[in-house]
């Protein structure tokens, strides 16, 4: 029996998104949490979707941002541009 595994990340990709923009203002804050231990299990939650008139081989994954990727874009987006929650945040991991 085949599977099919469609996978699904708009969610996953807006955040990811917003987080390269704000590189531009906070590299040091970005490349933190890029060069963090397994970033993936850190900034990617992954849920599966089994819709009823889907086919019986087809899987839905939905790659979504994690609750601490939200909150890490959020706490970037909110800073002032001095920095200083940048620097805070290059250090939580």
């Amino acid at each position: 029996m085949n599977v099919v595994l469609k996978a699904e990340a708009v969610d996953l990709e807006r955040a990811l998104s917003a987080l390269t923009e704000l590189a531009d203002r906070f590299p040091q804050a970005v490349e933190a949490l890029i060069c963090t231990p397994q970033l993936l299990a850190k900034i990617v939650r992954i849920d599966t979707d089994r819709q009823p008139a889907a086919p019986a081989d087809e899987i839905r994954v939905l790659l979504k941002p994690s609750d601490f990727l939200l909150g890490y874009v959020a706490a970037l987006r909110a800073c002032d541009g001095q920095g200083g929650v940048a620097e805070e945040l290059g250090h939580a991991f």
